[in-house]
């Protein structure tokens, strides 16, 4: 839709803004802030997507150091939408990963290191991190969890901690990772639901300023050539 509104704006309002200067009349105010935003398009476009290079380029300079990846991992869990969605994909990547290596007989030190590996967030990481160290010390999983109820939920916590006391943790994380993998699409799909149409609105919107901007004022000119 931001392509289709970039094309109409950048290729078809300059040929119809040429043709309402060359019939000379006086523009309205709707087909006047077209034409300047056209023209600051057309005009913009390079130093814009020199821009974009830029920020592309000092985020991934930004995100590969360490403070820089804790700080946006940070942000990424506790962004408005968004974040939720990555919250519950981050549970169940861990459980998933971590309830597969305990069914394959991986002992619960090495499998926290290697789910810690395949995180893919920083602030999980560190969870992790921390809670193989009190491990380590003799304290179980679920307290750690419990410590971060933003990452881990209580239910999470709860359902590891029963786990952990009937001996059938990797059963319960692979129980815990199919519903975070149900509410990661469930989300994802409500996601897509809700931009297709505020995508089409948004195009709509565009074509309908186009065409009361230029169209109009052109059929007006016309009809008036013709009454003369």
């Amino acid at each position: 839709a931001v392509g289709v509104a970039y094309f109409l704006l950048t290729g078809i309002v300059p040929q119809f803004a040429q043709i309402l200067t060359d019939l000379g009349s006086e523009l309205p105010l709707l087909t006047r802030f077209l034409i300047a935003v056209s023209n600051f398009l057309r005009s913009a476009t390079l130093p814009l997507l020199f821009l974009l290079v830029i920020l592309v380029f000092a985020y991934r300079w930004y995100y590969g150091t360490p403070q820089g990846r804790k700080v946006i991992d940070r942000v990424k869990l506790r962004m408005p939408v968004f974040g939720n969605l990555n919250r519950k994909t981050a549970v169940a990547r861990f459980s998933r990963t971590l309830a597969l290596l305990l069914s394959s007989g991986v002992n619960i030190v090495e499998s926290l290191d290697i789910t810690k590996g395949t995180a893919g967030n920083n602030v999980v990481e560190e969870i992790v991190e921390a809670a193989k160290l009190r491990i380590q010390q003799g304290d179980p999983l679920n307290l750690t969890l419990a410590q971060h109820p933003l990452v881990f939920p209580p239910m999470v916590s709860s359902m590891v901690a029963i786990g952990e006391e009937t001996g059938a943790l990797d059963t319960l994380l692979s129980k815990i990772a199919d519903f975070y993998e149900r509410e990661v699409d469930e989300a994802v799909a409500s996601l897509t639901a809700a931009i297709e149409p505020l995508m089409i609105i948004f195009l709509g919107v565009i074509v309908g300023m186009i065409v009361a901007g230029m169209f109009l004022p052109l059929f007006k000119i016309i009809g008036t050539l013709s009454a003369q």
